[in-house]
């Protein structure tokens, strides 16, 4: 008889976002805020005869009253939050879950609840398995697998130039079959061996800066950028009830440390990044060690692109009223990288067992004389360091022509 088998699927999603600051203009409105803005001035009455000026003084008065009471615009600690929770940008929360269950060697249909997801329970029995020498076997060979993942992101605005992103992320897994593995993930805050703790990954960004008294004369815009992305992975087995961690990977990486993207006003742009970053994954079981490695990595590259539009001032043939279009593109790129393992065997001391390094000089020279004719040139220098195999330098040269021919 032909066994039958079952599978069901099952997806959760939700998403949802909080807004503070319009959250927090709905429970509280300033005392004389009305819709439109302002509130309307009553028409001026004409006082009587002989009371000009009386009249003059008590509007005056109630003027002054209604400003320290109704404009909002005395000190006040609702006021305050309001002005506290327009710093946040809205907070977003994502959560996805799915579950797929296999069940093998069914009798029969499983009844209509499990197939519209109702329920796990099959509500049918399940047939033994027969082998080649004709005994049974009541081995359970279903397999289920669940997985759980939250996403948490928002931010918040110190000026109205300086910007911070956050984002946190958290996962689960399990897995089931003749054995049972699981695995879990979070955003985290790692830093050396005192610092591990669940955190958001940040990025931050200041502009604005060209309008800073020593830079305001040559640079059109001027931005800084920071960034930090830590993630811990861990996996287990299931072993008579009780977790039994394999391997614990800890990555963190600050991308960029520090950077810096300028345009100037004579048409040159600049950008400066330095990242850094340490990957440690412990593992246990058959196989005890770990591997951390460190990797440091600085780049600049400058880029200049001139374009003019002229006609060639020779009124015979076949210069007369010839134009050229000519572009200059000069890109020059320094980059400076290093890279060490370490490795630990049976919770001893880190040896470097592997280290290498490199840096790298190419300017890069493209010219254009007009939309048939054009060119380049690029120059490489460079230096590997490598502890097992040594230094490597090296040096390249590029030239190149395009010309296009069409027919009439």
């Amino acid at each position: 008889m032909q066994s039958r088998n079952a599978q069901l699927a099952k997806t959760l999603g939700v998403n949802g976002s909080l807004d503070l600051e319009n959250l927090w203009a709905s429970i509280y409105k300033p005392a004389g805020a009305v819709k439109g803005g302002k509130r309307p001035t009553p028409a001026a009455r004409r006082p009587a005869p002989g009371k000009e000026g009386t009249a003059g003084e008590e509007q005056k008065k109630e003027k002054e009253k209604e400003k320290e009471k109704g404009d909002g615009s005395g000190f006040s600690v609702m006021s305050l939050f309001s002005k506290f929770f327009g710093f946040f940008e809205p907070f977003s929360i994502t959560y996805n879950q799915r579950e797929n269950l296999t069940t093998y060697g069914i009798s029969r249909m499983p009844g209509m609840s499990f197939m519209l997801g109702l329920q796990d329970s099959l509500g049918v029995p399940i047939e033994s398995a027969v082998g080649a020498s004709g005994s049974s076997s009541s081995v359970n060979r279903n397999t289920s697998s669940t997985n759980e993942n939250v996403h948490l992101s928002s931010g918040f605005s110190i000026s109205r130039n300086i910007k911070v992103s956050l984002n946190y992320d958290n996962s689960a897994s399990l897995n089931r079959s003749t054995t049972t593995t699981g695995q879990r993930s979070n955003s985290r805050l790692i830093y050396g061996e005192d610092i591990d703790m669940p955190f958001p990954q940040w990025t931050l960004r200041i502009s604005g800066l060209e309008k800073l008294p020593l830079v305001n004369k040559y640079v059109q815009t001027m931005s800084l950028d920071h960034g930090y992305s830590g993630q811990f992975d861990q996996t287990y087995n299931m072993e008579n009830g009780k977790e039994v961690i394999t391997k614990e990977d800890r990555n963190s990486k600050f991308s960029p440390l520090a950077g810096m993207s300028l345009s100037f006003k004579n048409g040159m742009t600049m950008s400066m990044r330095y990242t850094s970053g340490e990957n440690n994954s412990l593992s246990s079981g058959y196989s005890v060690g770990g591997t951390r490695t460190t990797t440091n990595d600085l780049s600049v590259s400058a880029q200049y692109r001139k374009q003019s539009n002229f006609r060639i001032p020779i009124p015979v043939w076949p210069f007369k009223n010839m134009r050229l279009k000519n572009s200059v593109n000069l890109q020059v790129t320094i980059s400076s990288k290093s890279n060490v393992t370490r490795k630990s065997r049976a919770g001893g001391e880190y040896e470097i067992t592997a280290e290498t390094s490199q840096w790298l000089l190419k300017p890069d020279l493209q010219y254009s004389f007009s939309e048939r004719v054009n060119g380049g040139m690029f120059l490489e220098l460079g230096k590997t360091h490598n502890k097992l195999i040594g230094d490597t330098s090296y040096y390249e040269f590029g030239l190149n022509a395009n010309i296009s021919i069409r027919g009439r």
